[in-house]
């Protein structure tokens, strides 16, 4: 079988709403997101990232994870995307960044 990396390959990859679901939920570091991430994406990533501020991060318990911040996923990032741009989200506790390769 051909790996879906390879099968899938896009010039953009759009990832609204998901960062924080597979840290708290899934358990995978930035560093492993983000690599996947950039599997998939040949050009640009677009990346919804919650902040550690917003009220429903606190209360599924993420003391645990105190390293869940903005600087160190844009820091696993430029691993792979040369440039990121912060744009604003709907909420003030979100920030849209568009990476490219």
């Amino acid at each position: 079988a051909i790996a879906a990396t390879e099968r899938f390959p896009c010039d953009m990859v759009l990832a609204l709403g998901l960062v924080h679901q597979i840290v708290f939920k899934r358990y995978l570091n930035f560093e492993q997101i983000g690599q996947g991430f950039a599997l998939f994406s040949k050009r640009w990533l677009v990346v919804e990232f919650v902040l550690g501020e917003d009220s429903e991060l606190r209360q599924g318990g993420s003391d645990r994870f105190s390293w869940y911040t903005l600087d160190r996923f844009m820091q696993s990032l430029r691993k792979w995307f040369r440039s990121i741009t912060i744009l604003p989200s709907h909420s003030q506790l979100r920030v849209l960044l568009l990476c490219e390769k």
